[in-house]
């Protein structure tokens, strides 16, 4: 077998040719599937439900993100309050010497 070059992969190698992708494949998501199978009247009518869903996810954000910060600060303070409890305070005066 030759060696082969840098410029080659082991597809090359394999088939005599290079690996590609035909540019026609598309893939949808499974709403745009689904909304594409609607009849007109239907499509408005998952629009204005998927718009009012957003919305309602909107108006949550906020809410969600208060209580993400309520976690974190009482997370927080748990962790300070093992820190004080488990570590020994040594106070160094200047001069001393200190591993």
């Amino acid at each position: 077998m030759p060696a082969a070059r840098p410029s080659q992969t082991s597809y090359s190698l394999a088939f005599g040719g290079k690996a590609l992708i035909p540019v026609e494949l598309e893939v949808h998501s499974p709403y745009v599937e689904l909304a594409s199978s609607f009849k007109p009247q239907a499509l408005l009518e998952w629009q204005q439900q998927n718009d009012d869903s957003r919305r309602l996810k909107l108006n949550l954000l906020e809410e969600n993100r208060d209580l993400a910060a309520l976690k974190q600060v009482e997370h927080k303070q748990r962790i300070t309050k093992y820190y004080n409890k488990h570590v020994w305070r040594r106070p160094f005066q200047e001069g001393e010497l200190v591993f």
